[in-house]
């Protein structure tokens, strides 16, 4: 398995994972509606995901995809339901379709979804999607369920992400805001990490991939019971409160910072506890994340310090 396929490969993780791959040896097509602000070796193909012809091109020669294209947000996507259908629902349906023709695995990135917003509501269902298509069509998929992600070019403005919004927050001077009481938790992984599993699970695609091994139950909850078991989740495994990790961005960073409760945002829950379960991931793969929070907080700061002013201007 030498030539992979990223949707979304010029965002966030979809960039750093390309990068990781290229540095091991593989082949990387990037296949994202806009082109890498980074510079990278991959192959680029600028289109979009509901472009049916497109990604059946690029499909069509790959070993594998890893499937990371979708829109993003929590509040933004309320008042927009409709996006966040067609790119995380119809988009992904046009990659399966495609995946199926050719007879190529997909490695399926979802999130945890608790809330009940159009984005959460997407990523629900384009999990129920590769789990009819397995079914229906014989699909290859493994689904990753990635919590906190975090690291150097998360953007912190457009959908605000928290962990750039906070750090650009305390090297302005800002107050630093926070929706809610800041009681809820999240599961941080570092973006390196996202990717060094991602490898891993290509390594051990064959156990990883959902199964057919237990027939359609008469009873639809024990079913979709059985499958959900089946899906990898990547954190740490760990939980922290939000302001406990504001405080340890402060400490990172050095500098004294004043703390905004904001109300919520709509789509979201206050005291929303978030924790990956690392069990199966690691019996399948042997993949522990690496990156510790202080290291991974360090090096994060470090690339918003430096990158201060092309972030605000928005270049970056």
């Amino acid at each position: 398995m030498k030539r992979i396929l990223i949707t979304g490969g010029s965002g966030f993780i979809g960039s750093h994972v390309a990068d990781y791959l290229l540095t091991r040896g593989y082949e990387v097509v990037i296949f994202d509606r806009v082109s890498p602000v980074f510079l990278s070796e991959a192959e680029i193909v600028v289109a979009d995901i509901l472009n049916k012809e497109a990604i059946k091109q690029a499909i069509s020669n790959v070993d594998c995809v890893i499937h990371a294209a979708g829109v993003l947000g929590t509040h933004e996507t309320v008042v927009a339901p409709t996006v966040s259908i067609k790119e995380n629902v119809i988009g992904t349906l046009n990659v399966l379709d495609a995946a199926i023709k050719y007879d190529v695995p997909v490695i399926c990135l979802s999130k945890p979804n608790v809330w009940l917003n159009p984005y959460s509501i997407s990523k629900d269902c384009m999990e129920k999607f590769c789990f009819m298509y397995v079914y229906e069509h014989g699909l290859k998929v493994s689904i990753l369920k990635l919590f906190n992600v975090y690291g150097s070019r998360q953007k912190y403005n457009h959908v605000q992400k928290a962990i750039p919004t906070w750090i650009v927050q305390m090297l302005t001077g800002n107050k630093v805001e926070i929706f809610g009481s800041g009681s809820a938790t999240m599961d941080l992984v570092h973006v390196h990490d996202v990717s060094v599993c991602i490898e891993g699970m290509m390594d051990n695609l064959e156990e990883c991939l959902v199964t057919t091994s237990q027939p359609i139950s008469d009873d639809v909850y024990s079913t979709f019971s059985g499958l959900n078991e089946q899906i990898l989740e990547l954190g740490c495994g760990e939980e922290i409160s939000v302001l406990d990790a504001v405080m340890k961005l402060g400490l990172t960073i050095g500098k004294e910072y004043s703390v905004s409760h904001l109300p919520m945002r709509r789509g979201e829950v206050d005291g929303t506890r978030l924790c990956a379960n690392l069990n199966r991931l690691h019996y399948l793969t042997n993949f522990r994340p690496s990156v510790s929070l202080a290291d991974g907080f360090e090096n994060t700061v470090l690339y918003y310090r430096e990158n201060l002013d092309a972030i605000l201007k928005g270049s970056l």
